[in-house]
C-alpha cells in the first residue's frame, strides 16, 4: 500500500461530501469507525455521518431552487502529513469550505486511516475550524508525490 491510495481515499472521503453521496462515503468509513468530531463539537457514529453527508445534497438542491449558481463545497489542499506506520496511517489536511454568499471557512482535519485486507480504511475523523488558513489552497494533484510530506 502507498502513501497516494491513502490520499485517494482521503479525496474520494471529500467526493462524498461534496456529491451528497454516501455511497462513497460508505466504502471509506471502516466497519469498525470510532466516530466524528465535527468542529461545533458533536461527536457521530458511521450511521451519523453517512445521514449528514445525504442531508447535504437536498439542501444544497433546495439552495438551488432558489439560485441555480449557489455552490458549497469543501476544497481540499496539497499540505496533507501522513504519518504511516505499518497499518496505521495518520493525515493532516486541510479544507476550505467554500459556499455562495459566504466567506471562506477553513477546517483542520485529521484522518486515522487503518489497513484492513490490504484497503486503507477511516477508523477516526477529527475536524476544527481554524482562524485562518497558513497554506495557499491549489487542487490536489493525483501524479508527483513531491507536494506531499511523509513521515515514517
Amino acid at each position: 500500500m502507498s502513501n497516494i491510495d491513502i490520499i485517494n481515499q482521503l479525496k474520494a472521503l471529500i467526493t462524498s461530501e461534496n456529491k451528497g453521496d454516501s455511497k462513497i462515503a460508505e466504502k471509506i468509513l471502516s466497519d469498525k469507525f470510532i466516530g466524528i468530531t465535527r468542529s461545533s463539537g458533536i461527536e457521530e457514529v458511521k450511521s451519523d455521518v453517512l445521514k449528514a453527508i445525504k442531508k447535504a445534497k437536498s439542501d444544497i438542491e433546495k439552495k438551488r431552487k432558489f439560485n441555480k449558481d449557489y455552490k458549497k463545497e469543501r476544497k481540499l489542499d496539497e499540505h496533507i502529513e501522513i504519518f504511516e506506520e505499518k497499518t496505521i496511517a495518520i493525515t493532516r489536511s486541510l479544507i476550505t469550505l467554500i459556499e455562495t454568499g459566504e466567506k471562506d471557512t477553513f477546517y483542520r482535519n485529521i484522518h486515522l486511516f487503518e489497513n484492513q485486507n490490504g484497503k486503507w480504511k477511516c477508523k477516526i475523523w477529527q475536524v476544527t475550524k481554524l482562524e485562518k488558513n497558513l497554506y495557499q489552497i491549489v487542487d490536489l494533484k493525483d501524479d508527483s508525490s513531491s507536494q506531499y510530506r511523509y513521515f515514517k
